[in-house]
């Protein structure tokens, strides 16, 4: 949340100081869509939004009235309570194991899958409602997996998709890839 959420806030306040500021751009993530089902369009998050309510809002049987007492999503409330959660604590070890289970309970109420795409569509939504006159883009790829030059050229932060293949391949037991196109090959 540090990052991802309240990361943004700064940096947007920071941007707003800007007069002739031409482009924020943020890279997001594309699974901030989390288990929405079917095709995902590309819009803009709008603080409250709650991918649960959108799914609730959708089943037949449930009235407008019924969803708009769902799981609407309030940062500073979610904020509030994670604050709140770690000052309950005074053992470091025991706060991190109740942080990761109550950002993964508040995510799966709000229709994320886990506290990364939630924490990014919030922080998303901080942008949308800060941006003011400031043009903003939102770009949201689906993986990102290592570092073009800093800290330097190639550089991963864990274990990730592509990693995981370039480990196989260095240790010999890659015997192929799954594709789409059988028929389609890279040109080396």
């Amino acid at each position: 949340m540090d990052i991802n959420t309240l990361g943004l806030l700064r940096i947007m306040s920071f941007a707003q100081r800007f007069r002739r500021l031409k482009l924020f751009l943020h890279v997001s993530t594309a699974y901030v869509n989390g288990n929405r089902q079917g095709v995902a369009l590309e819009k803009p998050f709008r603080m409250g939004d709650s991918i649960a309510n959108e799914i609730l809002l959708s089943s037949a049987e449930c009235s407008s009235e019924h969803a708009a007492n769902g799981a609407a999503l309030h940062i500073e409330a979610e904020i509030k309570l994670a604050f709140d959660h770690t000052i309950k604590s005074d053992d470091q070890a025991s706060c991190t194991q109740e942080m990761k289970d109550l950002g993964l309970k508040r995510a799966k109420h709000h229709g994320w899958q886990d506290t990364y795409v939630f924490t990014k569509a919030m922080g998303e939504m901080v942008i949308n409602s800060m941006r003011g006159e400031i043009p903003v883009v939102i770009i949201r790829p689906s993986v990102i997996e290592s570092t073009l030059r800093d800290p330097f050229p190639g550089w991963i932060q864990g274990n990730r998709c592509a990693f995981e293949f370039q480990l196989a391949d260095f240790a010999g037991s890659s015997r192929g890839a799954v594709a789409d196109d059988p028929g389609w090959y890279p040109e080396l």
